[in-house]
């Protein structure tokens, strides 16, 4: 169907605003640097167009009507759309990113995959900018929902509350248990039975509530190790296990770093895997830069101790690409 909005002009619009806001055509046509009389056309073909008063000239200076006020606010918007979808527009037009990649990660990870990553940008992508956020799950997953960031590396369990997000999964890792090397469990087999684990303190490396603790991604057999401490950071993790406060429990590359002198890794004897996914908005395009980052993380080659993504299982209720 035909509209006669369809033959709005940005430019008849951008003078009918002026002439809002200086209160005066005379005022307006200085602002702009052009001739009043092209001013006021504009402002004549924009009352045509929409069929209304947009301005009271009998008063001095011209007052703006009802409907008037109700079209700057369009007006406005509309303005504001085309300024959007032109800065957006330029990013292919160019090849130049306004801002840079956005990308949120969870601490356990960060360590190992970040210079991987700003390696491969560095020499792959040098014009590409990257910021790293280190955030908590949940705090990763209202940043996606709000747009605040482009991608995010986070825990696969729990999964995302929130349901809009996509998933590529990128690889599982085995859980360890940490702790100082005259500690008990120095003396059992490996790996660690769980069991005996389960008879000491344990600290947690979690981006959930401790209520939550039966989710965390560790995945604790039959729930028997309940954890007396939750942190979202390694170096906390593993200041608690070297001081002998608590058995820390982490994913793999959450230990990597780890003095030999101070602390002892080993595996936890459960078939549970961490696994590792990246995670975006679903629906929102991808700049160039974003999809550079994007594809450079999924074909990061983890660490040989960790599994690559193809022996995931990835959740059915996400958006796999």
């Amino acid at each position: 169907m035909h509209s006669p909005f369809s033959a709005l002009r940005p430019d008849s619009l951008t003078a009918f605003l002026a002439v809002v806001d200086e209160g005066s055509f005379i005022a307006a046509a200085d602002r702009l640097g052009h001739p009043q009389s092209r001013v006021s056309q504009h402002v004549a073909a924009l009352e045509t167009t929409t069929g209304t008063q947009l301005f009271d000239r009998t008063r001095r200076p011209v007052e703006v009507t009802d409907a008037g006020q109700a079209m700057a606010a369009q007006a406005r918007l509309i303005l504001d759309t085309l300024d959007t979808a032109a800065r957006t527009m330029d990013t292919w037009r160019t090849g130049t990113e306004q801002r840079p990649v956005r990308l949120g990660v969870h601490p356990g990870a960060s360590a190992v995959v970040l210079p991987l990553l700003l390696r491969h940008l560095a020499e792959e992508h040098p014009d590409v900018d990257v910021t790293v956020t280190e955030l908590a799950t949940p705090a990763m997953d209202a940043a996606l929902e709000r747009s605040e960031l482009d991608l995010c590396l986070r825990p696969m369990e729990p999964p995302p509350a929130v349901r809009s997000l996509a998933c590529h999964a990128l690889w599982e890792e085995p859980v360890m248990v940490v702790y100082p090397p005259e500690h008990p469990l120095a003396s059992l087999p490996e790996p660690v039975p769980i069991g005996a684990v389960s008879a000491h303190p344990v600290v947690v490396l979690s981006g959930v509530e401790p209520s939550d603790a039966a989710m965390h991604p560790t995945q604790l057999q039959a729930r028997r190790l309940v954890p007396v401490q939750m942190t979202d950071q390694p170096h906390t993790l593993l200041a608690l296990a070297a001081a002998g406060l608590a058995v820390g429990i982490a994913p793999l590359l959450a230990t990597q770093g780890t003095h030999s002198d101070a602390l002892t890794v080993r595996r936890l004897g459960t078939r549970a895997q961490h696994g590792v996914g990246l995670y975006w908005r679903q629906g929102r395009p991808f700049t160039p830069a974003v999809r550079q980052v994007h594809t450079a993380l999924m074909s990061i080659t983890p660490p040989n101790t960790v599994t690559p993504s193809r022996a995931i299982r990835k959740p059915a209720e996400y958006q796999n690409y």
